[in-house]
């Protein structure tokens, strides 16, 4: 072998070990940033909705209330989520925020985007509050949420469909969706 060749071998060896060690230190590193967001993975839960009573006159305070119960899954910590409520096919949604409500009343800074709600006391119920049964700021299995439609913001014909999501607002994951029908 010709003395021109002799340092090459240990020389791409090295060259290789850094390069790998480099890649090795990138994988570790994303796997750790990968590792940390799994510390606090957003809540899962299953919710069933009860039969949305369409918008009439005369019918009082219990038409056009979404209610919608947490069946199964994790408690949520009102805290970290906002309630989307939308009308599919009517392109209205609106959005919870800032709950749990410190009383059983919606004010403007409740409401995020359209204002579907109807924002008179005791028109909002369960633990969307910090009043009465389920005032823990935490949303249990076997506990609701309640919120009444305006019908001024939209009125349910019989037949129409309302969508809720819960949000996990610090990842912007949707925990649980639930599809409710208006009837008569």
């Amino acid at each position: 072998m010709p003395l021109s060749h002799r340092g090459v071998s240990p020389v791409v060896g090295t060259v290789l070990l850094v390069a790998l060690a480099a890649v090795l230190a990138t994988g570790l590193l994303a796997a750790g940033t990968a590792m940390e967001s799994l510390d606090d993975p957003p809540p899962s839960a299953v919710l069933a909705g009860e039969d949305v009573t369409a918008a009439c006159a005369g019918c009082g305070s219990t038409d056009q209330v979404v209610r919608v119960r947490h069946r199964a899954g994790d408690p949520i910590a009102m805290a970290d989520v906002a309630l989307v409520v939308s009308v599919p096919g009517r392109d209205v949604r609106g959005r919870l925020v800032d709950l749990p409500l410190a009383t059983n009343c919606l004010r403007d800074t409740h409401v995020d985007g359209t204002d579907l709600f109807d924002g008179r006391c005791g028109r909002v119920s369960g633990a969307l509050t910090a009043v009465g049964t389920d005032a823990d700021g935490v949303w249990r299995a076997g506990e609701h949420v309640a919120v009444r439609l305006r019908k001024g913001a939209v009125r349910l014909d019989p037949g129409a469909d309302v969508v809720v999501r819960v949000v996990h607002t610090p990842s912007g994951t949707v925990v649980a969706r639930q599809r409710l029908t208006a009837v008569d």
